[in-house]
């Protein structure tokens, strides 16, 4: 959806220039791009949140697990509020939030003598495939056209001093 990936993108953005200019480095770590796209699928999802759960309860008014019957979005809207307040619009986040932020809720359990292989969200690996992809692509393409010393271009091609 759209707004969710305008928010995911641009949190995502914001974390990894933030990250860059307090630390002077010119590329986050592996570790720091997961936890860039862990935080930022989590403002993304917490904040489209209660459109996707209008849009689900619309999508299921009338059918044999929902018999409530809902003529349009904005009626929606009037009975989630009447029923359930402000409160109504989040129902279901927690589990959203833990399958887009896992690798954020350790396990409270004694550890096993051998770990478990730790499970990290698809957004998170999405984007640290996609700025390796980027970086090699341009460091490539740099090289190819232009003959020159691409880490002079990569670095001044990605706002980087």
């Amino acid at each position: 959806m759209f707004p969710y990936s305008a928010i995911d993108m641009s949190t995502f953005e914001a974390l990894k220039i933030a990250y860059s200019q307090s630390t002077g480095r010119e590329e986050p770590s592996v570790l720091a791009m997961l936890a860039f796209g862990s935080i930022s699928g989590s403002v993304g999802a917490t904040a489209v949140y209660p459109l996707n759960l209008v849009r689900t309860r619309l999508q299921a008014s009338g059918s044999s697990g929902h018999p409530q019957r809902y003529t349009g979005m904005m009626d929606v809207v009037n009975i989630t509020y009447a029923r359930e307040g402000w409160k109504g619009f989040y129902k279901g986040l927690v589990p959203t939030l833990a399958k887009v932020r896992y690798m954020f809720f350790p396990s409270t359990r004694p550890r096993p003598t051998t770990p478990k292989p730790q499970v990290v969200p698809a957004v998170s690996i999405s984007y640290v495939v996609y700025e390796k992809s980027k970086r090699a692509y341009v460091y490539g393409f740099c090289c190819v056209m232009w003959k020159q010393n691409c880490s002079v271009l990569v670095s001044s091609s990605f706002g980087v001093a």
